[in-house]
């Protein structure tokens, strides 16, 4: 935020990427700090999660998706001038229709991003629950 938002001090570009996505910023700490947690407590319990490494790859993923998306909801308020230089190159490369898509419909994008996120992260729950519940009715039988 910092580097890409010259014209503002580096207080003010942080404030305001803030007061913007303060909602993306819960949002990636929450799902990246639980997916974290998950994988941890899995491989303590001796759990492994059916298809981890994908799962850790869809959560990182949707993270750097939902990051490069919420930068572009900050270029109206004057942030972020470096992002509308590569997104001059969108249309050459991409088509004038993609780039269109990705400014006008960034809200939509940071939403389908962070739902990503959060399913990838309850996958994780809900598999290792159902694993631990099983191990302990097969440990009781």
């Amino acid at each position: 935020m910092v580097l890409t938002t010259p014209s503002l001090k580096p207080s003010d570009a942080v404030v305001t990427a803030i007061r913007q996505n303060w909602w993306v910023v819960l949002g990636l700490m929450f799902g990246t700090a639980s997916q974290g947690y998950l994988s941890a407590y899995a491989i303590e319990k001796g759990c492994r999660i059916g298809h981890a490494k994908a799962v850790s790859g869809g959560t990182g993923v949707s993270s750097a998706l939902l990051s490069f998306v919420s930068f572009l909801s900050l270029v109206p308020v004057g942030c972020c001038e470096t992002w509308l230089y590569i997104l001059s190159f969108v249309p050459s490369l991409l088509g004038a229709s993609f780039a269109g898509l990705l400014i006008e419909q960034s809200l939509e994008l940071q939403l389908g991003s962070l739902l990503i996120l959060l399913l990838f992260v309850s996958y994780s729950f809900f598999s290792i629950r159902r694993r631990m519940k099983s191990a302990s009715s097969n440990a009781g039988s």
